[in-house]
């Protein structure tokens, strides 16, 4: 396998995730789950151009706004 052919394929998820992001305000926890598999599958890539601390860094980003977001999404539509 060639070098480039590991980033093409690593990063071809971005082309899924894209689409994904329009279901989150119907189904978020499944969104959630599946940006969060599909970023750390470009970890390879992270690893291999030396970006690892940018790639957690943003990563834990992801995971506490999107913690956020479910939390304030779930207590809104919550029946009073």
């Amino acid at each position: 396998m060639r070098e480039n052919d590991v980033q093409v394929h690593e990063k071809s998820i971005l082309l899924a995730a894209m689409p994904a992001l329009l279901l989150l305000a119907e189904e978020a926890e499944a969104t959630v789950w599946f940006l969060s598999v599909s970023g750390l599958s470009l970890w390879p890539l992270a690893a291999k151009d030396e970006t690892r601390l940018g790639f957690w860094a943003a990563h834990l980003l992801f995971l506490s706004l999107a913690e956020f977001w479910l939390t304030q999404h779930d207590s809104s539509t919550a029946p009073k």
